[in-house]
C-alpha cells in the first residue's frame, strides 16, 4: 500500500449535458450494454471522431485502475499525478490518454457502490488539462473481472483506432495463485471467502513501508490473483487466464503496477496479447510507478518506451534508504517466451528428481512471511535449476534463453529490509516442492506455462 504521501484530492471532470445534445466525438457504433455514454464538457469538446481512419497513426494508452479496495487513496493519487505529466492534445491525430477508474466513495467505504468511469485526458488550447467522461458503468459494477475488462477494451478498440495500444494496470495482485489463496493459504481455498476475520497490521511492519499486497489491516479485502475489488461483502478478481483472455486487440506493452506478477507464468500467459510486459517479482511499495513521467515515455516519443518507465520506478526506490529501498522490476519481450519454455521443458525433465528433492529455503525467494504464513511461492527461475544441480552448460543454455526475453531487470540488494537478493534472473516461477497437492493441481490445470514446460506432469 502507498504510504508517506500527502492525500491528494482529484476533481474528475465529469459532465452530463442535461437537456442538450450529447457531444458526439465517437465513431458511430452502438453503446455497449451496461454503459451510459457521457458527454464531454462544453469547454472540452473534441474534434468529432466520426471519420474513418484508414491508417491510424496515433498511440493509445489506458490506465486501468481497479481501486475499489484498500488502495483507494493511492490509486486516486496516481490519477492526480498523471495530470502533471505529458498530456496529449485534442485533435483526431493526437495520441489518446484514457483512464478506467473505479474508486470508493471514500477510503475503506466498501458498502457505498460507485460508478466506474472511462475518461480521456487532453490538454486544450489554453494549456489546461481536461477530463472528458466517455462512459459510465452502473454503480457497483466491478472492473476486476474478465467481462468488464473485455467490454472496456472492445469499446476502446472500436472508438479509438490506433497503430499502438498500451496499458498500465494498477490494483492488488498475487501472480498466478488461485484467487484468494495469498491471504488464506491455510484454507486451501474452497471457493468460499470469509471476510469476517480481522486482518490486522503485522507488528513487524512497525512504522515501515506497507506493500500493495498486504490487505487492509482491520477488516477488508485480501490480495487476489490479478486485480481485486471488494464491493460490500462480495470480492471480485481475475485469474491469470481470465486477464489474458480479456484482451480483444494486441498491445505493444502491458505494465503492471501491482505485486508479485513478475513470473514466467505471467509472461507466458501474455505472449500472444502484448509485445512487452513489465512487472515486479516482489511486493510493490508506496508510490509504485512514477505517474508524473510515465506518459513522457509512453506517449511523447514516436515509439513507446516501457523500459524507461520501469527504470524510473527502480531509480526512485534504489535512491531511498532502509526498508523503503526495496524494488524488483523487469521488462520481458514476450516473443522470447516460447524458446525459454522449450529450454525449460528439457531441463525440467532432466532435473525432475533433483527439483523435487531441493531444499526450498536454499533458493532465492521474493515472497515472505505475512500474518504468520510463509508466502514463498515466488522463486527465482534460474536459481531453482542452479540449486537443483544443473550443469554450467545447461545453465548457460538457460541464460541464453533468458537473454532472449529479459530486456531489462533491476533489483535492490534487500527487500523490505529483511530479504537479501543474491540471485535475480528477471523471472520467478513456482517450485512444486514448495507446493501442496491442491496448489500443484491448480497449477497443472490452469497455468499455460505448465502446459508448455510440463513442470508438473
Amino acid at each position: 500500500m502507498k504510504l508517506m504521501r500527502k492525500f491528494t484530492h482529484i476533481l474528475l471532470a465529469v459532465a452530463i449535458l442535461a437537456g442538450t445534445a450529447s457531444c458526439s466525438f465517437f465513431e458511430t457504433t452502438p453503446t455497449p450494454k451496461g454503459w451510459e455514454e457521457g458527454g464531454a464538457r462544453e469547454r472540452g469538446r473534441f474534434e468529432p471522431e466520426t471519420r474513418t481512419i484508414s491508417e491510424p497513426v496515433r498511440k493509445v494508452m489506458i490506465l486501468y485502475s481497479a481501486g475499489f479496495n484498500s488502495l483507494h487513496n493511492y490509486l486516486k493519487e496516481d490519477q492526480a499525478d498523471l495530470r502533471e505529466g505529458f498530456i496529449p492534445g485534442r485533435m483526431i491525430k493526437d495520441d489518446v490518454l484514457l483512464v478506467l477508474s473505479h474508486l470508493c466513495n471514500k477510503a475503506y467505504d466498501y458498502k457505498t457502490p460507485t460508478s466506474p468511469v472511462l475518461y480521456r485526458l487532453t490538454r486544450d488550447n489554453e494549456g489546461k488539462v481536461v477530463a472528458d467522461t466517455l462512459l459510465r458503468l452502473a454503480a457497483g459494477t466491478p472492473v476486476a473481472t474478465k467481462e468488464t475488462m473485455a467490454e472496456v477494451l472492445r469499446y476502446v478498440k472500436i472508438h479509438f483506432p490506433a497503430k499502438s495500444y498500451g496499458m498500465i494496470f494498477s490494483s492488488h495482485a498475487s501472480g498466478w495463485l488461485p484467487p484468494g489463496y495469498y491471504s488464506s493459504p491455510e484454507e486451501e481455498y474452497s471457493n468460499t471467502i470469509s471476510w469476517n476475520a480481522p486482518r490486522r497490521r503485522p507488528a513487524a511492519y512497525g512504522s515501515g513501508p506497507v506493500p500493495y499486497s498486504w490487505p487492509e489491516w482491520d477488516e477488508g479485502p485480501a490480495v487476489k490473483s490479478v486485480g481485486q475489488e471488494q464491493i460490500g461483502t462480495d470480492s471480485y478478481e481475475m485469474t491469470l487466464r481470465d486477464f489474458a483472455e480479456a484482451f480483444p486487440m494486441h498491445f505493444d506493452y502491458i505494465l503492471i503496477d501491482a505485486c508479485l506478477m513478475g513470473g514466467a507464468e505471467v509472461a507466458y500467459a501474455f505472449k500472444d496479447i502484448c509485445d512487452k510486459v513489465g512487472f515486479s517479482q516482489a511486493e510493490v511499495l508506496a508510490e509504485g510507478f512514477n505517474y508524473k513521467t510515465l506518459t513522457s515515455h509512453l506517449l511523447a516519443p514516436e515509439t513507446p518506451d516501457p523500459v524507461s518507465v520501469c527504470s524510473d520506478y527502480f531509480e526512485y526506490y534504489t535512491a531511498r534508504s532502509g526498508s523503503f529501498r526495496s524494488a524488483t522490476i523487469s521488462v520481458i519481450r514476450t516473443d522470447g517466451m516460447d524458446r525459454l519454455a522449450a529450454v525449460c521443458k528439457t531441463l525440467f525433465a532432466k532435473y525432475a528428481a533433483e527439483m523435487a528433492a531441493v531444499n526450498p529455503k536454499s533458493i532465492q525467494n521474493f515472497g515472505r512471511n505475512v500474518g504468520g504464513y510463509d508466502h514463498g511461492w515466488y522463486f527465482d527461475l534460474k536459481d531453482i535449476l542452479a540449486k537443483s544441480g544443473a550443469t554450467e552448460e545447461d545453465l548457460a543454455t538457460l541464460q541464453d534463453a533468458l537473454d532472449g526475453c529479459v530486456v531489462y531487470k533491476a533489483a535492490t540488494p534487500v527487500l523490505l529490509g529483511s530479504i537479501p537478493i543474491n540471485a535475480f534472473s528477471g523471472l520467478t516461477m513456482h517450485l512444486p516442492a514448495f507446493g501442496t497437492p491442491y496448489l500443484n493441481e491448480y497449477y497443472r490445470d490452469n497455468v499455460s506455462w505448465n502446459d508448455a514446460t510440463e513442470l508438473i506432469p
